[in-house]
């Protein structure tokens, strides 16, 4: 979930990648991130001051939760 991530400095502990473009939203930002041929989305406040071409790292707010087909 996008609203579930968020956008750090590079650090080798985190999956790293370039902003391809920042849309703001009110008072919300939302980001494109390429990261190894994927673009992944996040949601960020105004706060966060990244722009498009900067290298990121993106690291989750929250545990995800999977929900394998075949157990329902």
């Amino acid at each position: 979930r996008p609203e579930q991530l968020r956008l750090e400095l590079p650090r080798a502990d985190l999956k790293c990648g370039q902003v391809i473009s920042r849309d703001c939203r009110g008072h919300d930002l939302t980001y494109r991130v390429q990261i190894n041929g994927q673009t992944v989305l996040v949601h960020t406040d105004h706060r966060c001051l990244f722009g498009t071409g900067d290298q990121v790292g993106v690291m989750p707010t929250e545990r995800a939760v999977v929900v394998d087909e075949a157990d329902g």
